[in-house]
């Protein structure tokens, strides 16, 4: 979603909720309320992203692709060998 220049819409638990809050990628809802995601994903229809930051999110995807998590990889095989 990001590297399509989107928002994350994701629950609130577990890393990937840690990293939309960090990164500005996006809004959290409670996990298993149906109605708080209803609620999200009507409030973004009516106004818009208020915690998304499109650079961040891209600057976030730039990061995270294959090449670069390769590189990270390696990076730490490298230190352990």
């Amino acid at each position: 979603a990001c590297a399509a220049g989107r928002p994350l819409i994701v629950s609130d638990f577990g890393e990937l909720n840690r990293r939309v809050r960090e990164y500005d990628l996006g809004t959290t809802f409670p996990p298993g309320d149906a109605d708080a995601l209803a609620g999200t994903l009507g409030q973004i229809s009516n106004y818009g992203y208020s915690s998304y930051n499109p650079r961040s999110a891209s600057d976030y995807a730039d990061s995270q692709s294959y090449t670069q998590v390769a590189v990270r990889t390696l990076d730490t095989y490298r230190k352990l060998v």
